[in-house]
């Protein structure tokens, strides 16, 4: 009769086959997810973060693995001949975001931040990056009142309302104009203790403590602040 010790080693061993068997399989995957179209790419995320969400591997009662975020960053290029269409088409992206990250259900969903979880920067990934062709110039103050106005595609209630229903959604421009690249930014659990003092927050990142939420701001600035600790998509950029 096999003891304690021989039982975990077996189950060591089986896991350490299976999870080697599962990086195989997910970096075939992750190339092919590297070229799927934006539609189908969305949907592959999100399904990924669903079996993410609720599936880990441990080996004697510690957690080494679960399953990876197969999200690539879609690029989008709009031009709009009235605000309307612009509002519109930001509002989508926006909202189309936070259905793909899960409604910020999840704590953590990137990952635990360092030793502990709570003294490295929180993880954020770019959902999208938007480029503005050509049109109006829309305000800050514009999109929050359109997201309060436009009903959600995904519950009965205004986009506004769906978002914080667990979350929240912050703008780092007053206005956003033609010719510029925004980068919408999915924002992992924030720690007060590592936000009081960091160079993100001294050029006016001021996000709601312990929540998940969204960003929208000019993808220069994104890369110059580093507000946060950026994950690869599956393509590795």
């Amino acid at each position: 009769m096999l003891n304690k010790k021989a039982i975990a080693m077996e189950k060591l061993i089986i896991w350490s086959i299976l999870l080697v068997s599962f990086v195989l399989i997910s970096f075939t995957v992750s190339r092919l997810v590297a070229k799927a179209e934006p539609m189908e790419a969305e949907i592959i995320c999100r399904d990924s973060l669903l079996l993410k969400a609720n599936t880990q591997i441990q080996i004697v009662n510690v957690e080494v693995a679960s399953t990876p975020a197969l999200c690539k960053t879609v690029d989008k290029k709009f031009a709009a001949a009235e605000k309307d269409e612009a509002l519109q088409f930001i509002a989508n992206s926006i909202e189309r975001c936070w259905w793909i990250w899960l409604e910020g259900k999840y704590d953590q969903i990137l990952g635990p931040r360092g030793i502990g979880g709570d003294d490295e920067a929180p993880k954020c990934f770019v959902c999208n990056t938007l480029v503005y062709q050509q049109g109006p110039t829309v305000t800050k103050t514009e999109i929050i009142d359109y997201l309060g106005r436009k009903n959600s595609r995904y519950v009965d209630a205004s986009i506004i309302d769906y978002i914080q229903q667990r979350g929240y959604v912050d703008f780092y421009e007053n206005t956003f104009s033609a010719e510029e690249v925004y980068a919408v930014v999915y924002a992992s659990n924030i720690d007060e203790g590592f936000w009081s003092a960091t160079f993100g927050r001294q050029l006016g990142f001021y996000p709601p403590y312990n929540q998940n939420g969204l960003w929208m701001l000019k993808l220069n600035r994104f890369d110059a602040a580093q507000p946060c600790l950026y994950q690869p998509d599956v393509a590795g950029e």
